[in-house]
């Protein structure tokens, strides 16, 4: 990537700034390595971006405050804590940049932060440098009157008025309940591309985001009890499919469709298996989320799977028993509805995934 460097002289007061991180090679070889399991080109830019960035705030906070303990949430998520404060990462990669994307996702995720840290990665020059923050509850009143373009907010640089010396001040000596947080608002949201189409599964084909987010297509499913002690994820799903119906916690019909997706995160490794038919009538459509381990992994207590439509949480159930293998959770829509799910852990750490809608399937 090219940017347009500014004049020496700027750069100087830019970057002998105390506010300025300068990364270590081995610190930029760990953020390559941790960004190659990435599915796509662009995913794995940014979360090399993100690996950098947390990595410089980390540094910058053991320099500037030392007393504060800091931990990562995931390797190259945007989420840390510094102390009882919860800190989202918004990560640019521009020094001119007039506008900062932030997708929905992250403004509606599971966990709640305190904060956003506004964070620019220098990547030519291995710098990371802090810029400024703003509490959770300004950000969400002003995304109030701010539109929602193609699954991202664009927020302008002067709402950040918290600088980096307030910042460190706020986290060495505040109380976390001093920053309260607020509901996020809801707003309609029509289908767009970036809602995965689980509709086109039925046609055994999947859409551009789902083949991005390394979703895997499964061959049409039949209900089995059969078992046997390693099996592959469509007889995974189908015995849990089998079960379900059989215990009457599901009524399915024969023909089913469904994906998956594994995660890495935390130090838990999960599968998500999504499945999706249509009841008798054509007006509505079904999405079956099973959450589970992958193969030699369980499931942590207190880990939830959550849905939620445009207004409110639909679904939220946990686990609360070590000899139960997965969460499931079943939700029906109309045609122009989609749900959002969220995984969470117990101590309150967790995911949004974009959502899924039942689209167009021409």
């Amino acid at each position: 990537m090219i940017l347009s460097i500014p004049h020496p002289q700027s750069l100087n007061a830019m970057f002998l700034s105390t506010d300025t991180i300068s990364l270590t090679p081995s610190q930029i070889v760990r953020a390559t390595e941790l960004a190659q399991d990435a599915p796509t080109e662009a995913e794995q830019w940014q979360h090399y971006l993100n690996a950098l960035a947390q990595f410089g705030v980390e540094q910058w906070l053991q320099k500037r405050a030392p007393e504060v303990s800091v931990r990562r949430v995931s390797d190259t998520g945007c989420q840390m804590t510094a102390g009882p404060f919860r800190l989202h990462l918004l990560v640019t990669d521009d020094l001119g940049t007039t506008e900062i994307p932030v997708p929905a996702t992250a403004i509606a995720a599971t966990t709640v932060p305190h904060l956003y840290l506004w964070v620019d990665v220098i990547e030519e020059l291995g710098q990371v440098q802090i810029q400024q923050a703003i509490q959770q509850s300004q950000l969400i009143q002003r995304l109030r009157s701010t539109p929602l373009e193609a699954g991202q907010y664009w927020l302008n640089p002067n709402w950040f008025d918290v600088t980096a010396d307030r910042l460190l001040l706020w986290l060495r000596c505040l109380d976390a309940a001093a920053l309260p947080t607020v509901s996020v608002p809801t707003r309609p949201s029509p289908i767009t591309e970036n809602a995965i189409n689980v509709g086109l599964w039925l046609s055994n084909r999947l859409d551009r985001l789902a083949e991005e987010l390394s979703w895997v297509l499964l061959p049409p499913l039949t209900l089995s009890l059969e078992f046997r002690s390693l099996r592959s994820p469509t007889e995974d799903l189908t015995r849990v499919l089998a079960e379900l119906t059989q215990q009457n916690r599901i009524i399915a019909p024969s023909q089913l469709h469904g994906g998956y997706r594994d995660f890495q995160w935390e130090n838990v490794a999960l599968r998500l298996y999504a499945v999706t038919w249509q009841p008798n009538t054509d007006h509505i459509w079904t999405l079956l989320l099973i959450l589970g381990a992958q193969p030699g992994a369980s499931l942590p207590l207190g880990i939830r799977l959550q849905v939620r439509d445009d207004s409110q949480i639909l679904t939220e159930p946990v686990l609360r028993d070590r000899t139960q293998e997965y969460l499931y959770t079943q939700v029906v829509g109309n045609l122009t509805e989609q749900f959002w799910v969220s995984i969470a852990l117990d101590d309150g750490t967790g995911l949004t995934l974009p959502a899924f809608s039942f689209g167009d399937r021409s």
